[in-house]
């Protein structure tokens, strides 16, 4: 039998055997790159307590605000993107205040239910952090396709259903902020 010459170059998913073959609900063969935004500040003058931004999904889960890099767009220009999409109407705000760089965090595959054999999401994790008086001044709104955008104070994780590999990212993400903030 002849395979025709793209069949023969296509790369299977190097992470995971999924046992699902073609795209799927992904939109490309092969790696999907995608990005997240999670962004973090304190609790008041408590630098020890702090909470972050999240999302309800379609599917009720919660998540950081992310998706899919549009055309010739970097990994942090779609985290800050996404995050104005799904969750902060003012999203220009963040741009210009956040403190420091913002730091990538994690950066490989993204363990997620669309997975195949065939195409594969591989992400970024982007820390942006914000003092207090200036997160009070964001103007939380669910947009794109999230359902629902809030703070979620850190005590609180435990209480929400968490998408895929999200929970431990935030996780280690906020492990990070109280790391610089200390």
């Amino acid at each position: 039998m002849i395979q025709r010459v793209e069949e023969q170059t296509k790369r299977k998913n190097p992470y995971e055997e999924t046992g699902i073959q073609g795209r799927g609900r992904l939109w490309y063969d092969e790696a999907n790159y995608a990005a997240d935004a999670l962004l973090v500040t304190g609790i008041g003058d408590n630098a020890e307590r702090c909470k972050f931004l999240a999302i309800q999904r379609r599917d009720g889960t919660w998540g950081t605000p992310g998706g899919f890099h549009d055309r010739g767009e970097s990994s942090r220009e779609a985290a800050l993107r996404e995050l104005g999409e799904e969750a902060v109407a003012n999203v220009n705000l963040v741009a210009r205040r956040f403190q420091g760089e913002a730091a990538c965090i994690y950066e490989g595959y993204g363990p997620d239910p669309r997975n195949t054999d065939d195409a594969w999401i591989e992400t970024s994790l982007y820390l942006f952090t914000l003092p207090p008086r200036v997160a009070d001044e964001l103007v939380i709104a669910a947009g794109d396709d999230a359902i629902d955008a809030r703070w979620i104070d850190e005590s609180e994780m435990d209480a929400y259903a968490w998408y895929a590999s999200h929970k431990g990212r935030i996780q280690e993400g906020l492990k990070i902020y109280k790391s610089k903030t200390q």
